[in-house]
């Protein structure tokens, strides 16, 4: 069943009201209904898992289911037992596992209905593989910033996370007989066992005491225990502390840092270093001076230039008796 609200506008030829909103809700009722929404199989590491769930009809129409299948496999269909409500309980089991830890998966269910519709439904799977002692968040115990930052001011008082070991049956007790932190300068961490419930239940602390100069800490966290096929648990605990700023490197503010890397001209002149990079023994990179000499320009002899003789005029003979007259006389 699921709710849904819509609204519709409506134009008309209306000059005085032109739009109408109208408003829209209603109710989607599902054909097929199964409950939990999510399966999980739990049970021991080396034992089988059982987990079940509830097919129903979502509607007046009756339901009859066809198929229940892992999609990858990893568990099976063991009972199909319809209900005098129309609805049907499936089991199902999941073959045993050495190691602990958790899988996933997804369980395809498909029905038919009495009007001869087919439907289906998708659920999701976790095969839970428990070990016999159970921790309690799992994961790594983290110090982020936001916890180690305070412990820089006097007298603060020191940064804790706790964790929770219990049985994973009411069947199995166990004892723990030893904690200690590995690999993690001495002081650093402490750790503090708290007894719930004898032979069940046990709380863990531990705590950071002071902020440290490196960027970040690691260790081991490991609790000894009496239980034989779980003797040791190992959980990693990580620190992360703000990164003080190089001694000596200081901004300017309202300048911009040059990219690392980049060449830049230190003051002084013939010095060349590239921002970021180690500094050379000695100093900078000295760069000499590049000597210029004087380039010698010899006059350039130009060939002088070949005039064509120039021609003598040609003499028309005259006839004997004949006038020479200019062209502008008649």
């Amino acid at each position: 069943m699921a709710n849904y609200r819509r609204e519709a506008v409506v134009t008309s030829n209306d000059r005085v009201n032109p739009q109408s909103r109208i408003k829209i809700s209603g109710t989607i009722l599902f054909v097929v209904k199964v409950e939990p929404v999510n399966l999980r199989l739990t049970g021991l590491a080396g034992s089988r898992l059982v987990g079940e769930v509830t097919v129903k009809p979502g509607t007046d129409l009756g339901i009859e289911v066809k198929e229940a299948k892992a999609q990858k496999g990893q568990f099976e269909l063991i009972s199909n037992e319809p209900q005098a409500d129309g609805s049907t309980v499936l089991r199902f089991e999941a073959a045993p596992s050495e190691l602990a830890g958790m899988l996933r998966d997804q369980l395809e269910v498909k029905v038919v209905g009495t009007d001869g519709s087919e439907h289906s439904s998708t659920v999701p799977v976790i095969l839970d593989h428990q070990d016999r002692v159970t921790i309690q968040p799992r994961g790594n115990i983290v110090f982020q910033r936001r916890d180690t930052e305070p412990l820089k001011q006097p007298g603060a008082a020191p940064a804790r996370r706790d964790i929770q070991l219990y049985s994973s049956s009411p069947e199995i007790e166990f004892n723990i007989l030893e904690v200690e932190i590995l690999d993690v300068p001495e002081g650093v961490f402490t750790h503090e066992l708290r007894t719930v419930k004898a032979g069940g239940r046990y709380v863990v602390s531990v705590f950071l005491n002071e902020h440290q100069d490196e960027p970040s800490v690691r260790g081991r966290l490991r609790i000894l225990t009496d239980d034989e096929k779980s003797p040791e648990k190992i959980v990693r605990v990580y620190a992360q502390f703000g990164v003080a700023a190089r001694p000596g490197a200081t901004v300017t503010p309202g300048t911009t840092r040059p990219p690392a890397g980049k060449p830049t001209l230190q003051p002084g002149g013939g010095s060349l270093r590239p921002v970021g990079a180690p500094p050379v023994k000695g100093g900078a990179i000295q760069v000499p001076p590049t000597k210029v000499s004087p380039t010698k320009v010899s006059p350039t002899k130009v060939p002088p230039a070949k005039v064509p003789p120039a021609k003598a005029p040609v003499k028309t003979p005259q006839k004997p008796g004949a006038t020479l007259r200019p062209s502008s006389q008649p």
